[in-house]
């Protein structure tokens, strides 16, 4: 009898109270697609779900097939891990009974779901912060050491399998782990074809197995934090840190050995030949030793030839490139200039029920003396039979829209669910003039904005909760690898004693990664050098420092929004004499000075290289640390030395 395949459990899973026996997971909620159905991440073996029950989070990983010995390999690695204290480590239960699919039941791993980016996505989003990276090499070297002492091994470390938050790793997915009790078994699976030695076969299943993908992981990252570019010269992120299989079963003809050997960095050079050392070996897979940072010791190996030809997946990856650049122009000027309509043909099309596919707006009533009115779009409230809805319709057509919120979508079910609405792109949203024109439809939130809060009068009690308050969320976004893109004064608001993001056109999150953003920001609290290009968990960098400080002084000075985007103006103007910043600097209150103050610093770094928020420390504490890091290479005219501490 054939196991269920991945739309038998979507199908399943459709029930949560009757298709589940584990308490933890039945009448949990199931992420859906944009169909309404189970959201399944499907891979060779299995296909796994997000299941949330009383808040907490849980991957149920259903199987595709099944080995007889797969429950006492689980049985014995649930064992193993229970033993080990680790904050690498997740929880972890085989369930023998797990799902009934098809009519029948079958077993699932249960494990806590992880919020983070895969490796190769948080190198991507930090490559210009090698500091960062040296971080993360540090902490899987910590990681490593815990597994060793614990006498056990992954067998499967790759980029998709460390999820990395704030430089701090967690390892997921322990189908493969070795475990003392596995001893004498064979492996289940072979891993990840870019981190494998080419000799590994089912009949290696021991301790030593991570070494070679530990060599493969420590080596890129320590590479890249001594040359960023090298991320991109080698295609990094195609499967791949930096090196791939056809270069571990022919190091005289790779590329990426070429290179790396090549390199004017000596450790660069010493690191590769290294690597390139343990793919020649004729010792056993065994003999390679365990990662340490002894790099500097010279290895001694016949020179490489050199490569003048561009191997096939670089050209691969540059040609995918263009082609998606001109599509994407070629899209762009297609639909330039379409819009979907008027402000006025929008206010007639809310007013009947008969413009609307969705159920739930079909049987509610708009509120038009509730619009709100963006640059692009307007916020419509409707009364709901049992809530209240905003429906945000677009003005105009934009690429890859529905793409890009189906990703956000997910990332907002997360772990900052606490400070957002939830969202659901339509793409049949609201009939306009005869046309179907998309909408995004979510909870309609109620409060103050901060703009409309800081027009009354705030108590420094009170100005102090919500600048700790929006600390704890820019933290808790980081932590996902998530930014808002559009952090403003409008964009923030205060429900229930506690901040709510709304607008979400301009955010990232992880699966986003590689795409170009749809939107700037508001410019009264953007970097004056950002541009569509800039997309990554770096965003919101430069306005959280911007709008934690206002908080901190709204009860003194509530105008302070007004200076800044007056600053930031004048720093847009080219080839004029820049006057604004120098008049903050110059103001006799203390608290503009103090604006101007962290102004000068923070405009002192590229956009992508603004340091994160840093609210443990007293602001005046915070100011020098973010002194202390600036670059010399400083561009505003107001810096032309590093700052005095």
């Amino acid at each position: 009898m054939p196991w269920p395949n991945s739309g038998d459990y979507v199908e399943a899973l459709r029930d949560s109270g009757l298709c589940f026996a584990d308490d933890e997971l039945i009448d949990g909620e199931v992420d859906v697609d944009h169909n309404g159905l189970p959201l399944a991440l499907v891979g060779n073996s299995s296909s796994v779900f997000r299941v949330v029950k009383n808040e907490k989070a849980w991957a149920v990983k259903c199987f595709h097939w099944h080995d007889e010995s797969h429950e006492r390999r689980y049985r014995a690695i649930e064992k193993a891990l229970r033993s080990v204290d680790s904050r690498y480590l997740i929880k972890f239960e085989y369930i023998k009974q797990g799902v009934k699919a098809a009519g029948a039941w079958y077993p699932i791993v249960k494990m806590e779901w992880v919020e983070g980016e895969s490796l190769d996505s948080y190198i991507l989003s930090n490559i210009q912060f090698p500091d960062r990276l040296a971080n993360v090499k540090r902490d899987f070297q910590d990681l490593l050491q815990t597994l060793n002492r614990a006498g056990l091994a992954h067998l499967d470390l790759q980029h998709g399998n460390l999820l990395v938050q704030m430089d701090r790793i967690k390892l997921i997915d322990y189908d493969t782990f070795f475990v003392p009790e596995l001893d004498g078994h064979d492996s289940l699976e072979l891993g990840h074809y870019n981190y494998q030695h080419p000799r590994r076969d089912k009949q290696h299943f021991n301790l030593s197995l991570d070494n070679f993908s530990a060599w493969i992981i420590f080596s890129s990252l320590h590479c890249i934090t001594l040359d960023t570019s090298l991320w991109h010269k080698l295609a990094g992120g195609d499967e791949c840190l930096l090196f791939r299989q056809e270069d571990y079963g022919d190091p005289f003809k790779s590329y990426a050995f070429a290179l790396l050997e090549s390199h004017s960095h000596p450790e660069i050079r010493n690191t590769a030949k290294l690597i390139r050392s343990f793919c020649e070996s004729e010792n056993g897979l065994e003999a390679i030793p365990s990662v340490s940072e002894a790099l500097t010791c010279k290895i001694d190996l016949q020179p490489l030839p050199p490569i003048s030809t561009v191997p096939a997946w670089i050209k691969a990856r540059e040609a995918k490139l263009g082609k998606s650049m001109i599509s994407l122009s070629h899209e762009r000027k297609t639909n330039e200039g379409i819009t979907y309509g008027t402000f006025k043909d929008f206010n007639e099309a809310v007013k009947s029920n008969d413009n609307f596919e969705d159920i739930e707006l079909r049987n509610s009533i708009c509120c038009l003396e509730d619009t709100q009115i963006g640059k692009n779009s307007r916020v419509y409230h409707f009364l709901g039979e049992d809530r209240e809805i905003a429906l945000k319709c677009f003005m105009s057509h934009v690429p890859n829209r529905q793409e890009h919120y189906e990703a956000i979508k997910i990332a907002l079910k997360g772990g900052i669910k606490e400070y957002v609405a939830q969202v659901y792109y339509l793409p049949r949203g609201i009939k306009v003039n005869g046309e179907w024109r998309p909408a995004l439809k979510m909870d309609w939130l109620k409060g103050q904005t901060l703009n409309q809060l800081r027009k009354t009068q705030i108590n420094e009690a009170t100005a102090s909760y919500l600048a700790d308050r929006f600390a704890e969320m820019i933290l808790c976004l980081r932590r996902q690898g998530i930014a808002h893109g559009d952090l403003s004064f409008d964009n923030i608001l205060l429900c229930n004693n506690d901040l709510k993001i709304v607008d979400y056109d301009s955010m990232y999150v992880p699966a986003l990664m590689g795409k170009t953003a749809i939107e700037t920001g508001d410019p009264a609290f953007q970097h004056p050098r950002r541009s569509l290009k800039h997309f990554g968990a770096y965003l919101d960098n430069f306005s959280s420092w911007l709008i934690f400080y206002m908080l901190k002084r709204l009860y003194v000075n509530p105008s302070l929004p007004e200076l800044v985007e007056n600053c930031l103006k004048d720093e847009r103007q080219a080839d004029v004499v820049k006057t604004a910043l120098r008049n903050m600097e110059l103001d006799r209150k203390a608290d503009v000075k103090e604006m101007a103050a962290l102004l000068k610093l923070i405009l002192g770094y590229e956009f992508p290289a603004v340091p994160i928020l840093d609210a443990e420390r007293s602001l005046t504490r915070a100011l020098k640390n973010t002194t202390d890091v600036v670059k010399e290479n400083i561009s505003s005219p107001f810096l032309k030395k590093k700052p005095k501490n």
